[in-house]
């Protein structure tokens, strides 16, 4: 009898069109409710608000009409990644920037757990902090914006209104972008998409922190924008100033 949940047709019925509960169909079958739990989340299915093991506003992207939405969707571009199949958001981060973490799951209103682990990078042991939210609706309001699974190389600000851009922009470079301090400050940021990478561009030479829009480099199959001294500082500023989410140590880079 338990094979029959392999089924997705068969579990689709029960769950979604009868309205049984997690407990009742997993009584049916002979497994325990965590169990037939696990197998609805893996198929996919949208599971009810009751049903969830963690707590989750599936809906908090459903527009971007904050600045704080704006942020995380930026953020989520540059360091996010959407699973097609089994409909997850994932989060992988430097173990110092598990704080950055519970800022999303408030944002989400999510107990989801933020966890540890240890991994080799570059031939060197290092210690990250991981986030997954499993949720259907959430990937599908996620894809209105561009953070789609494999979204390497199409990624895109298009849909992001123009009152958040900044907040969008400040977002991405907490994600994938850097600072370097030497004779003079270099900010930068890169992407594998050219279109996001010279929109952004665009956006900075509009504010005027820049005198000409700035060129973008390709190199290595990825496309950056840098700037130097003084412009560097200027973006940096215009970036943070009078903001209230950030990565605490991007924003204390300058």
């Amino acid at each position: 009898m338990f094979e029959l949940i392999i089924d997705h047709k068969w579990l689709q019925q029960k769950y979604l069109v009868e309205g049984m509960s997690t407990s009742k169909i997993a009584e049916l079958v002979g497994c325990h409710r965590v169990t037939m739990w696990k197998k609805l989340k893996s198929l996919g299915l949208p599971l009810r608000q009751n049903e969830r093991r963690y707590t989750l506003n599936e809906r908090i992207f459903q527009q971007c009409d904050s600045a704080e939405k704006a942020y995380w969707l930026g953020f989520i571009m540059a360091d996010g990644y959407v699973h097609k199949g089994r409909h997850f958001l994932a989060f992988q981060l430097a173990a110092k920037d598990k704080g950055h973490l519970r800022k999303f799951n408030q944002l989400i209103s999510s107990n989801a757990p933020i966890g540890e682990r240890t991994i080799f990078s570059f031939g060197k042991e290092c210690t990250i902090a991981h986030l997954t939210i499993y949720s259907k609706q959430l990937t599908q309001d996620l894809a209105q914006f561009g953070v789609v699974p494999n979204k390497t190389g199409i990624e895109t600000m298009s849909n992001i209104p123009i009152n958040y851009a900044r907040d969008f922009i400040r977002g991405y470079f907490d994600g994938d972008g850097w600072v370097s301090r030497g004779k003079r400050y270099i900010l930068g940021m890169a992407s594998a998409s050219k279109v996001l990478i010279c929109d952004i561009a665009r956006w900075i030479h509009c504010q005027g922190i820049s005198k000409k829009l700035h060129s973008v480099s390709f190199k290595n199959n990825c496309y950056s924008i840098n700037f130097s001294g003084q412009t560097a500082k200027r973006l940096h500023a215009c970036l943070y100033q009078d903001v209230t989410v950030f990565l605490e140590r991007k924003k204390d880079a300058i």
